[in-house]
C-alpha cells in the first residue's frame, strides 16, 4: 500500500487506497439434504485520489503483494500503475470533493483493536463442522413435527481483511469474521403454505440453535388454527424481525445523502419531537461481535455510538466524509463501501432501547389483536415517507390475551410517524435480526384488511 500511494504521489499529494481480501464458505441444504458448498475468495485494491479539487475513482482485484517472482512483479507494477492512471484520468470527470483526507494518531492507531470482531474459531470452522452442524439443525426441524421439511439452510462464514491508508498518514488495518446460520421451515397443509424461518449473525461463533427452533416451535403451535380478520383497527405487538423493516424510515431518513440532496423527510428537523418519548434509537458499530461492527469505517475515521432518536427527539444524521463535507459538519464514521466502489453513508447497527414490558404480557393484555412477525413484500409502501402497506406472511390473532390461530388473507397498514406516537409499550427484552437490535413494540391499533 505505501508502495502504490507514493507512485501515487507522482500525480496528487491526496489519496486514500483501501484493500480487502475475503474469503467465504457457504454450506448450502435443500429439501433435508445437503445442495452443495460455495467457495468465493476477492482479493482487491480500490484507490480514490482528489486532482484538481475533483474525485478520481479505480479498483482492480489484481495481485498486490510485492515480494513475488521478476516477471509476476513486473506483471504488479503494470496493475498498480494502471489503477493509478485510471483513478487520475476519471477524476477529470468526477465530483467535486467537498472534503480532506483524514489525518490519525498514533495513540488512536493503536486502540483501533478494542472492538472485537475477530472470532479465530469462526475462521477455523471447517467444512465438515458445518455440514454436521446443518444436519443436526436439520434433524431436530423435523423432530417437532413429523409434516415439517427443511426448505432451506445455510451455514456460512467469511472473513475479512481490510487495509486503509491515505496520504495524510492514516494507516488502519482489522481482520473480521461473519458467521451465520439461516433455516427455513415448510409445512404443507389443507392446501396451506406454512413458512417459518429464522437466521443468526455476528462475529462470533454463534451456535444457538435452540433459541431458533424454540421459536419456530412456538410459531407451529400458534398456527394450528387458521383464521381470517375483518376490516377494522387493532392493537398490534411488532416482533423484532419485523421492526428491522419498520426501523426502515429511520435507517434512510438520517442518511446523509438523502439529507444532502433535500429528499429525506426529516431534513431541518433535528431537534424535533418526532416519536413518543420512550423511544430511543442509536447506531453503534463499537458493539463487540454484532455483524456491522468495525473499529474503522471505510474511509479511516474512527466508528462510534451515534444518537438518532433520543426520548423520541431527532438528534443526529449519519455521514461519510463528502456529504459532511457538503453541509460543513464532520463524518460520523458511516462511510461504508466494498474496495470496487466509492463511500456512501450507512447504518452500521442500529439499536432500540428496551422498555419494561415482558411479551408474553403484551399478549395478555389485547383482548383482540394481532402479532405481525414477518410480511410479504411492501405492496404500495412508500418507506422513506414511512408509510407501509402489506401482506401478513406471519402474524397470529389474540383473543381475551391469548392466541388463537394463525392470520391468513389479511393485509395490514401503517405510518410509522403515526404509530410511533400510539405506542403502549416497549419489550423489556432485546433481540437481533440483521443489523438490528430491537424489542417487541405493542401499539394502540393499526389498519387491517381481512376477507371478513
Amino acid at each position: 500500500m505505501e508502495e502504490i500511494l507514493n507512485q501515487t504521489l507522482k500525480y496528487t499529494p491526496n489519496a486514500e487506497l483501501i484493500h480487502q481480501q475475503l474469503l467465504s464458505t457457504q454450506v448450502l441444504f435443500e429439501n433435508n439434504r445437503l445442495k452443495g458448498i460455495n467457495t468465493k475468495q476477492i482479493n482487491g485494491l480500490g484507490l480514490r485520489v482528489i486532482k484538481d479539487g475533483k474525485i478520481g475513482f479505480s479498483s482492480t482485484t489484481g495481485q498486490v503483494s510485492t515480494k513475488q517472482d521478476s516477471t509476476r512483479q513486473a506483471s504488479t507494477d503494470l496493475t498498480n500503475l494502471t489503477v493509478i492512471e485510471n483513478a487520475i484520468i476519471s477524476a477529470k470527470f468526477g465530483q467535486e470533493a467537498k472534503f480532506e483526507f483524514p489525518k490519525i494518531s498514533t495513540k488512536q492507531a493503536s486502540s483501533l483493536t478494542q472492538v472485537k470482531v475477530f472470532d479465530e474459531e469462526v475462521e477455523q470452522f471447517s467444512i465438515e463442522e458445518a455440514i454436521a452442524l446443518g444436519k443436526n439443525l436439520i434433524d431436530q426441524l423435523l423432530a417437532i413435527d413429523t409434516e415439517l421439511f427443511c426448505k432451506e439452510a445455510e451455514i456460512s462464514k467469511t472473513t475479512l481483511k481490510t487495509k486503509i491508508g491515505n496520504t495524510s498518514g492514516v494507516e488502519s488495518e482489522y481482520q473480521k469474521t461473519i458467521f451465520t446460520i439461516y433455516l427455513t421451515g415448510l409445512l404443507i397443509r389443507n392446501n396451506s403454505l406454512l413458512w417459518l424461518s429464522e437466521y443468526e449473525t455476528g462475529c462470533d461463533l454463534n451456535k444457538d440453535i435452540e433459541s431458533m427452533l424454540s421459536k419456530i416451535t412456538e410459531s407451529l403451535a400458534w398456527s394450528k388454527n387458521e383464521l381470517s380478520c375483518k376490516t377494522k383497527k387493532l392493537p398490534v405487538v411488532f416482533t423484532p424481525r419485523l421492526m428491522a423493516t419498520i426501523l426502515d424510515t429511520v435507517e434512510l431518513g438520517v442518511n446523509g445523502k438523502l439529507i444532502q440532496k433535500g429528499a429525506s423527510p426529516l431534513t431541518s428537523r433535528l431537534g424535533e419531537k418526532l416519536f413518543d418519548e420512550r423511544v430511543t434509537i442509536y447506531d453503534d458499530a463499537t458493539i463487540d461481535f454484532a455483524p456491522n461492527s468495525c473499529p474503522v469505517d471505510a474511509e479511516g475515521v474512527r466508528t462510534r455510538k451515534t444518537p438518532l432518536i433520543e426520548n423520541g427527539v431527532l438528534k443526529n444524521y449519519l455521514f461519510d466524509l463528502q456529504t459532511a463535507g457538503f453541509l460543513n459538519t464532520v463524518s460520523t464514521g458511516n462511510g461504508h463501501r466494498d474496495f470496487d466502489s466509492l463511500p456512501s453513508p450507512l447504518c452500521s447497527n442500529i439499536v432500540v432501547l428496551p422498555g419494561e414490558m415482558d411479551f408474553y404480557e403484551m399478549i395478555k393484555d389485547m383482548k383482540e389483536g394481532l402479532i405481525i412477525d414477518s410480511v410479504l413484500g411492501g405492496g404500495q409502501s412508500n418507506v422513506l415517507a414511512g408509510e407501509f402497506a402489506f401482506n401478513v406472511e406471519l402474524g397470529f390473532k389474540v383473543e381475551n390475551g391469548e392466541v388463537v390461530g394463525r392470520l391468513k388473507d389479511t393485509m395490514a397498514s401503517c405510518n410509522v410517524f403515526d404509530i410511533f406516537n400510539r405506542l403502549r409499550a416497549i419489550g423489556k427484552e432485546s433481540y437481533t435480526w440483521g443489523n438490528v437490535i430491537s424489542p417487541h413494540f405493542y401499539f394502540d391499533e393499526i389498519s387491517v384488511v381481512g376477507k371478513k
